[in-house]
């Protein structure tokens, strides 16, 4: 949010558009893995979480990541 903030008072679009890349990797990489490895660790439960809780700040459909 600091480093989004700094961008847009400066006016440096390419720099907000360099938040893109590490939220993939964060989403497609990390999250999907220490999914993998609380389902393995909790079983059941964490899957029940799973379906009740979105994955980013209660934002977009509880379904969105899936």
């Amino acid at each position: 949010m600091i480093y989004a903030g700094i961008a847009l008072v400066r006016w440096q679009v390419w720099a907000l558009l360099m938040i893109v890349i590490p939220f993939l990797v964060v989403d497609r990489i990390y999250i999907p893995a220490e999914e993998q490895r609380m389902s393995e660790a909790f079983g059941a439960p964490y899957e029940r979480y799973r379906l009740r809780v979105r994955r980013w700040l209660g934002i977009g459909p509880e379904s969105s990541h899936r």
